[in-house]
């Protein structure tokens, strides 16, 4: 803060007295001060791919241990007149929602907590159009985190089952 009051007042010094040594110790005040802010921003930007890379070089640091389900139960809504319906799944297995055709691959959830923060890997087709509308995990405690797109369905996990 001091050196921009510093270099504001060598700067309005400098038009008014118009002397070649000012313009220049200006001209040096304003180099360093450019320096130093880029200095600034490089120690900044390699603190984040610091921690970028021990977080991706340290795997199971702050993770959770988890369980597989035997199974999962997910939620169906129908945009167009707001009903829902529940169904269970087994891992590998498939159910049909409207004209959506649903693969459970597996279903985790924390140890000890079933019905907590439960994610499951799906895949999402509609009958009569080529490829897949979702593949991924879907988390049940933040469903839009990543979600479906559809204009008529909404598909999202509730919990794992074990038996």
């Amino acid at each position: 803060m001091i050196r921009h009051f510093l270099f504001v007042f060598l700067l309005m010094f400098s038009s008014s007295v118009c002397g070649q040594e000012i313009t220049t110790t200006v001209l040096n005040a304003k180099k360093e001060l450019v320096s130093e802010t880029i200095d600034l921003v490089d120690q900044d930007i390699n603190s984040a791919i610091g921690l970028a890379l021990g977080n991706a070089l340290t795997p199971g640091l702050n993770r959770e241990e988890t369980s597989n389900g035997s199974g999962a139960v997910l939620r169906g809504l129908v945009r167009i007149n707001g009903k829902t319906n529940d169904f269970a799944l087994q891992a590998g297995s498939f159910a049909s929602f409207g004209n959506l055709s649903i693969i459970l691959r597996e279903c985790r959830y924390p140890n000890g907590n079933r019905e907590g923060n439960a994610f499951a890997s799906i895949e999402i087709s509609e009958t009569g159009h080529d490829g897949t509308l979702f593949s991924g995990w879907m988390i049940a405690s933040a469903p839009a985190l990543n979600a479906m797109d559809h204009s008529r369905y909404d598909v999202w996990v509730l919990r794992c089952t074990t038996s």
